[in-house]
Order: C-alpha cells, then structure tokens, then sequence
C-alpha cells in the first residue's frame, strides 16, 4: 500500500498551542507528516531563530514517531517536489485542510 506524507508548512515564530495541535491531527490521519518551518531572510526580526524554532518543535513532539521536522527556503512548491510530497496541510480561516497535491487532470 502507498504510503501518504503530507506537509504542514508555516514560520512557527513563535510555535503555539494551535499548530501543536494541528501537528498532533495530522500526524493521526497521515504515514508521514513534514513539519516545514520556513525561512524568509526577507522578514525583519524573527522572534527565534530557524534552528531555535525546529529544535523547539523537535523537543514538542519528540513523541510523534512519524513526524518529522525540517526548515526550507524558498517557493514551498518547490520543496513538496524535493520530499516527493503526496498531501498539503495549511490552516485556512480557522478550519485545518487537507489539499491533494497531485490532482488528477480534467
């Protein structure tokens, strides 16, 4: 059976309760789930640093065995295309969705 991963991208500046919990849904409906803090070096003073922020989310769910945390620049496009990636995670007006990535043509 194919396994599915999917991605949860976001800054994480600083990690809260609601992506802790988003992070603890996802990890239960998916094989794999990426943690993907980015990094912008556009944005001015980030509260923590991009390796303070995935050490933090390291040591939050340390638990999760199928979590993985990991930091990218970039286009997030371009990352799910590195990590073969199969399912999108985001936050949209308080309401967590799931997006297929690979969507069949019409």
């Amino acid at each position: 059976m194919k396994q599915i991963t999917a991605i949860y991208p976001g800054s994480f500046d600083p990690v809260t309760n609601g992506h802790l919990d988003l992070i603890h849904r996802g990890c239960k409906l998916f094989d794999r789930l990426i943690v993907a803090v980015a990094q912008n070096p556009d944005k001015a003073g980030p509260l923590f640093s991009v390796d303070e922020r995935v050490e933090m989310l390291q040591a939050m769910t340390a638990e999760l065995d199928n979590v993985t945390i990991d930091a990218f620049e970039g286009l997030l496009m371009n990352y799910c295309i590195q990590v073969l990636l199969s399912q999108l995670a985001y936050r949209a007006r308080n309401r967590l969705v799931w997006w297929p990535a690979h969507r069949p043509r019409a």
